[in-house]
């Protein structure tokens, strides 16, 4: 037995080999099997058929691969425009609803 290698594990930065292993394999079952069973469209036909098939596993796998943060261009900065509607033209659209539906004496606030 030897004890001088005991608890050591994997060196710093160093793959994990059965993980690699697995994904291969995954990635290898998807590209035979396709979108029709018979590997038509390989992996990408498989991924095809899962978004039309299965729409919340293939959500998942899509949220696993986007951005976690959205980073804009610092040359055109992303900008967020909230518009809010003056008193005024809400109350006329709640009168244009009204007229529409047919309802007459709804009280508004001045």
């Amino acid at each position: 037995m030897n004890k001088g290698n005991a608890g050591k594990g994997r060196q710093v930065g160093s793959k994990n080999r059965t993980t690699a292993i697995l994904k291969e394999a995954i990635l290898e079952a998807a590209a035979l099997c396709g979108e029709d069973g018979s590997g038509k469209g390989e992996t990408v036909g498989y991924l095809k058929s899962l978004a039309v098939n299965h729409p919340p596993a293939f959500a998942q796998l899509l949220g696993k691969v986007l951005p976690l943060t959205l980073q804009g261009d610092p040359e055109k900065p992303l900008v967020m425009q909230h518009e809010v509607k003056p008193a005024d033209r809400l109350k006329q659209m709640v009168i244009q609803v009204a007229e529409r539906s047919g309802e007459t004496g709804i009280a508004l606030p001045n």
